[in-house]
């Protein structure tokens, strides 16, 4: 089996495997939530450091989305969707640092 770029038409062999039973495949994602209400400007803003020093190489992390909905004077921001094993480790550095990210299960909310 294979691919063909649609841009360029360059064309690759992929490995594929297929699973025809999904009912015991079961993958969560999480929002993650941080809430920046009730806090001085100095709170604010190493908040703000920590949450992007946490956050910054995840994939599913957007700055320009945080920093958009703190300017729309959102006090509890979604800072994306993430797995079971990246929550694990968020969860390690936010303690480390001191901060609570709730995270919030999507498929049972």
């Amino acid at each position: 089996m294979g691919f063909s770029c649609l841009e360029c038409g360059f064309y690759f062999e992929v490995l594929a495997s297929f699973i025809e039973d999904l009912s015991g495949f079961k993958s969560n994602a999480f929002m993650a939530r941080v809430d920046f209400s009730n806090l001085s400007k100095n709170e604010y803003l190493k908040l703000f450091i920590k949450v992007k020093r946490i956050f910054n190489g995840y994939s599913n992390f957007d700055y320009a989305c945080l920093q958009g909905q703190l300017d729309d004077g959102m006090k509890v921001v979604d800072l994306g969707y993430y797995s079971n094993d990246e929550i694990e480790s968020l969860q390690e550095a936010a303690i480390q640092f001191g901060i609570v990210i709730d995270f919030v299960d999507v498929d049972n909310n």
